[in-house]
């Protein structure tokens, strides 16, 4: 097959489709290409598996299309979405994109949105700061870091950006630190304080993304999320754990329900140990992130997210199920 994608009118080199030498359209950097044991060629893009019986210039090309392995440009965005593949900063998170895009300028305008984006993470634990890290290495450029705690001994099990050395410093400006090593084109901005409900609801006026994942005081996510949800078209993301549960809530202004349905005040029972497992936080740090992503990619779009969801599931069990089902 790769023999015939680079001959004829039509062909593929470097990863670009041209017809008669016009750049064309990008192929999927992660299309794949099989064969199986009678013969037939297989070629797998992000829409869908396509089986070729019999293998032509067009049959393939046909195949391409239809599996979505081809996205659709003018030559200048072809060129700028083959920079960006090429840039080891953005290669990886490019490819994923153009998994789920039309064609170049959908991406174009999705990738510019994520480096505009403004995403304020109230938290800096085990769960927010490995969403940062995430979201920096999606592509956002602007994030506000708030926390007014000081790493202990106690959290190096799970938050994986400190070393012991740094027990005693304040999370956030560590967390700033870690973020400046890796991506030197975030715009961080901290607060090394402990926000009210009121104060998160402020503060979210001025960012795209409120992703809160601070458990002090107890109940914080879920009545701060009521508050910061009132601000216009803004998402709000809140996420913890409970025992081994684990769970997320998001919403916008637009969500059609009201979270706040539990007037009982929980307080800490006497010699309270946080269950704060590693691989829970590394598990809602990326659905928060990927979700973030999803979210800013598919508004561009112009669909309407009302729905809002919240979702709780028990750790112990695989594969994951809802017990909101």
């Amino acid at each position: 097959m790769e023999e015939l994608l680079s001959q004829g009118r039509e062909k593929i080199v470097d990863g670009i489709a041209y017809s008669d030498d016009q750049p064309l359209a990008i192929l999927v950097p992660s299309v794949i290409f099989g064969t199986d044991r009678s013969g037939a060629n297989y070629v797998s893009g992000p829409a869908c598996v396509i089986k070729i019986e019999a293998l032509t210039h067009e049959s393939l090309w046909s195949a391409l299309v239809q599996s979505g392995s081809l996205i659709f440009g003018q030559a200048e965005e072809i060129r700028q979405v083959k920079e960006r593949l090429q840039a080891g900063r953005t290669s990886r998170t490019s490819s994923y994109l153009l998994g789920r895009i039309k064609n170049c300028h959908d991406f174009l305008s999705a990738a510019e949105r994520l480096e505009a984006l403004k995403v304020l993470i109230v938290g800096c634990g085990g769960i927010g700061s490995m969403t940062a890290l995430n979201l920096a290495g999606a592509g956002v450029r602007h994030i506000t870091l708030i926390d007014g705690d000081r790493i202990e001994k106690s959290n190096l099990n799970r938050q994986f950006f400190w070393e012991d050395a740094d027990v005693g410093k304040l999370k956030a400006d560590q967390l700033k630190q870690v973020i400046g090593n890796r991506f030197a084109d975030v715009d961080c901005i901290i607060a090394n304080e402990f926000l009210s409900e009121d104060e998160i609801t402020e503060r979210s006026r001025d960012h795209d993304v409120t992703i809160i994942t601070a458990d002090e005081p107890l109940g914080l996510g879920q009545s701060a999320m009521n508050g910061a949800l009132h601000t216009a078209d803004r998402l709000v993301i809140s996420s913890g754990y409970f025992h081994q549960y684990l769970s997320i809530e998001a919403g916008n202004a637009s969500t059609s329900y009201n979270s706040a349905t539990e007037d009982i005040q929980w307080r800490r029972s006497p010699g309270f140990i946080g269950p704060s497992f590693g691989p829970s936080n590394t598990e809602l740090a990326g659905l928060i992130a990927s979700f973030t992503v999803n979210y800013v990619v598919d508004k561009g779009h112009g669909l309407n997210w009302q729905e809002g969801f919240k979702d709780v599931w028990d750790s112990r069990v695989f594969p994951r199920k809802s017990l909101r089902e």
